[in-house]
């Protein structure tokens, strides 16, 4: 009857529309999409609105944004995106401490094809994959060839340099862009800190 025949027509209206709901997709601004047809990677989306073909084509985001990894001690008070626990390490005289620093990095939209096809899914594994993987190595290895007196008492800048300059093609051959690194100053034992202080004030006794 003409019951059902409107029944029908409804519902076909429904599956249509979202058909052609499907055929569009909205990239923010401060990402990029890829286009996956069937799994395989397209075509790149800058920001705003594209036509795809509904079912057969999907899409993977990725923010082309500045986005900051840190390790820390404490994680309150800071507003990275991500947050990571402290890296244990041992100086080249035999002083175990530990070390926080702060990574700056992004991925410019011309390369999340490769990122995508090659590295990862999305950002958390961009992160966990590239920024985590070759930082806390690295951090550790150079630490390792510094005396515990050069670290406490000041000269990272220079560390801070050296390690960036390591990380910079490590995250490049990922298609990640380092934008920033700096390592704070670490934490020893308090012993060892505590001999660190008065051997300073004995020095500037001696001066006097």
């Amino acid at each position: 009857g003409p019951a059902i025949r409107i029944g029908l027509i409804a519902v076909l209206a429904v599956i249509v529309l979202a058909i052609l709901l499907g055929a569009f997709t909205r990239v923010e601004a401060g990402e990029a999409c890829v286009v996956r047809r069937f799994g395989d990677v397209r075509r790149t989306l800058s920001p705003g609105l594209h036509l795809k073909i509904p079912i057969a084509e999907d899409t993977a985001c990725f923010s082309t944004r500045s986005l900051v990894y840190e390790v820390v001690d404490e994680a309150s008070g800071s507003n990275a995106d991500y947050l990571d626990y402290l890296v244990d390490g041992v100086t080249i005289d035999g002083q175990p401490l530990s070390v926080t620093y702060t990574v700056r990095f992004h991925i410019d939209a011309d390369n999340i094809g490769y990122v995508y096809s090659n590295i990862a899914r999305d950002m958390d594994q961009v992160t966990e994959r590239v920024v985590k993987f070759h930082s806390r190595a690295e951090v550790r290895q150079v630490v390792n060839t510094k005396t515990a007196e050069e670290l406490y008492l000041g000269g990272l800048e220079s560390v801070s340099v050296e390690i960036e300059e390591i990380l910079r093609p490590l995250f490049a051959e990922s298609g990640v862009t380092l934008d920033f690194f700096e390592i704070k100053r670490p934490n020893f034992s308090e012993e060892y800190e505590q001999a660190i202080e008065d051997k300073q004030i004995a020095i500037e006794q001696a001066d006097r």
